[in-house]
């Protein structure tokens, strides 16, 4: 089973932002963004959360924002904001830490 879902999200990370990278592993899928200037993350989140969601309805899947997580590393002077994304009226939040992978 987890082959075929792996085949069948292949084309995933071609259909979102060109700024991301997807890693895809069974069922778990994680999106990267690199972004030098913190003003502009929020609005790459917002569009990678867009261009997902409507992927994965043209696709018949649910992206389930209550187990969507977004963790932040940067530097010490990005620490003090935190990133708070709403979607669907669902907020994703900055998390501390996640599993990432099933690790």
């Amino acid at each position: 089973m987890p082959l075929l879902f792996i085949i069948y999200l292949n084309d995933l990370p071609r259909h979102i932002n060109h700024f991301t990278n997807a890693v895809l592993l069974a069922d778990d899928t994680s999106i990267l963004i690199t972004e030098k200037n913190y003003e502009n993350l929020n609005q790459k989140i917002r569009l990678t959360l867009d261009c997902t969601s409507r992927w994965f309805k043209a696709n018949q899947f649910l992206l389930n924002l209550m187990k969507t997580n977004i963790i932040k590393f940067s530097p010490s002077h990005f620490l003090h904001s935190q990133l708070i994304t709403k979607h669907n009226s669902t907020t994703v939040s900055e998390v501390p830490e996640t599993s990432f992978l099933g690790v």
